[in-house]
């Protein structure tokens, strides 16, 4: 199941003190977040928003070859992970030399990234830039790609999970705000979809 068979985020308006909820949420512990209060906040926000989420239908989780926590439900055997095309580098780490770390939401959205400059939210609700960066080989092919953010020791508990800012670049056409609020509404989503449970809407 990729990302655009999930069920669709349409018509989303998050209103400011929303924002602010989920922020104040993502802060209040540095080692991780409490997806229950996360799921409440954005599950009252898409009730107030034009458009409710849908109910995503879990699939049929049987057990398989190749089944871990960063495959597909179906499995790497039956439903293999995306494959990086060439290099790619988050921030100085080679996501190529560890893909099966990554899961296959990360994986289907790095090979979709395309170079540029993207304004994303970090978890404190401040905005950074991510940089993009393609290195070609000499017939013009792109090599490698470079996924880079400035960020101190002191600040990398900010940085939001991959999947949300990878997501948030795919969609440059929307606001970083409104980008950050859907994000972690996908991120959310996925993971309740693997445990079992549902979105509550």
């Amino acid at each position: 199941m990729s990302d655009e068979q999930l069920a669709p985020v349409t018509g989303a308006n998050f209103s400011d003190a929303q924002f602010a909820m989920l922020i104040a949420a993502l802060t209040q512990n540095k080692s991780g977040f409490d997806r229950e209060t996360l799921t409440e906040i954005l599950t009252e926000a898409q009730k107030n928003s034009a458009g409710a989420m849908q109910k995503a239908l879990h699939p049929e989780n049987d057990a398989h070859p190749g089944k871990s926590a960063f495959a597909y439900p179906e499995g790497d055997v039956s439903h293999p992970r995306p494959a990086l095309p060439y290099e790619m580098w988050w921030n100085g780490f080679p996501i190529h030399r560890a893909v099966e770390t990554h899961h296959w939401s990360e994986l289907e959205l790095l090979v979709a990234l395309k170079p540029g400059v993207y304004q994303v939210i970090r978890k404190d609700g401040a905005l950074a830039t991510v940089t993009v960066r393609a290195t070609k080989d000499p017939a013009g092919k792109i090599s490698r790609m470079d996924i880079e953010f400035p960020v101190t020791r002191e600040e990398r508990h900010y940085i939001a999970p991959m999947f949300v800012w990878l997501w948030q670049m795919s969609h440059p056409e929307l606001s970083p705000r409104l980008s950050f609020m859907k994000a972690m509404q996908r991120y959310l989503e996925i993971q309740m979809l693997e445990d079992g449970t549902a979105v509550a809407g």
